[in-house]
């Protein structure tokens, strides 16, 4: 004899008290919605905006004669002490990307934290698509990527290579600087693509798992950049017979003074433990050191 069934209905005024509905309701009205999706927009907006701030900073236009000038009231700077490492002039930069980077990504992460349950308006889905005039090799995603890189690259090398060669340094000297410089921007989007929960990551709908590829590629031109910058200086330090005094310490030199032996000398030795470190890291994320020593890689 089949035992009896009950219907999932008999069971609803116990799992369900009544008067409530048991479909979910949106609780966001159409006003409320409009300004969400606002918030929303306005968050893309400001992380573009972040994107294209490290690339003013070395328009001469737009910070060396123009911001710079009118903050040195605030850092009781000098204005007629040329000197690089005049009292105050450390906070120039750091004023700079605090207003023009650090600001913004902070009002763009609340922004996105109050709107993202009330409205999602994913891109990925566009970035993921393969153009077939590419043979569907690279995503509109990739493109983007390697375009934002390249124009930003060129800017800040343009820029920097243009502003040092107006202190009649040496061509190679020139070069070299710019590229440090170069190296120096594409740090700062280095490691946002690796993080997860990333929320620019999340704003774009981009799993870390896709986001990361970007990563490796920041991280390889970083350190092509940061190397052939040390290489440059390598050779013309040992051109003039100068590999001592410039890649060594020197403990009993005046730093205080701009241009000084020892200031510049210290200066080289800690971008030198810097370039050191990066290519272990580089070398350790090799995808065999990866996935055969992932510990060592971690």
């Amino acid at each position: 004899m089949p035992s009896p069934r009950k219907s999932v209905k008999s069971f609803q005024s116990a799992s369900t008290p009544l008067g409530f509905d048991t479909k979910a309701v949106d609780q966001t009205t159409p006003s409320t919605w409009g300004l969400f999706a606002v918030m929303h927009w306005l968050v893309g907006a400001i992380l573009a905006f972040a994107i294209l701030s490290p690339i003013g900073y070395h328009v001469s236009a737009i910070y060396r004669y123009n911001l710079a000038l009118k903050w040195n009231g605030w850092f009781n700077i000098n204005p007629k002490n040329k000197d690089r490492f005049a009292p105050g002039k450390e906070m120039l930069p750091a004023n700079y990307f605090f207003l023009f980077f650090a600001i913004p990504v902070f009002a763009a992460a609340v922004l996105f934290s109050l709107s993202k349950a009330h409205f999602r308006a994913g891109v990925s889905h566009w970035l993921h698509v393969k153009p077939r005039f590419l043979h569907r090799l690279v995503s509109v995603g990739e493109i983007l990527f390697v375009l934002i890189a390249v124009v930003g690259n060129i800017l800040v090398f343009y820029h920097s290579y243009t502003f040092q060669s107006t202190l009649k340094k040496p061509v190679l000297r020139v070069v070299s600087i710019a590229l440090g410089f170069s190296g120096l921007y594409n740090m700062v989007f280095l490691a946002l693509p690796a993080t997860r929960h990333s929320f620019w990551m999340e704003w774009l709908n981009l799993p870390w798992a896709r986001a990361v590829k970007y990563h490796r590629w920041f991280g390889v031109a970083t350190i092509v950049m940061f190397f052939v910058h040390f290489v440059i200086f390598f050779v013309q330090f040992a051109n003039t017979d100068t590999l001592a005094d410039e890649l060594l310490p020197c403990f009993n030199c005046d730093i205080r003074f701009e241009n000084s032996q020892g200031k510049d000398a210290w200066i080289n030795v800690f971008g030198e433990l810097s370039l050191l470190f990066m290519l272990i890291m580089g070398a350790t994320s090799f995808p065999y050191v990866r996935r055969h020593y992932y510990a060592t890689f971690k």
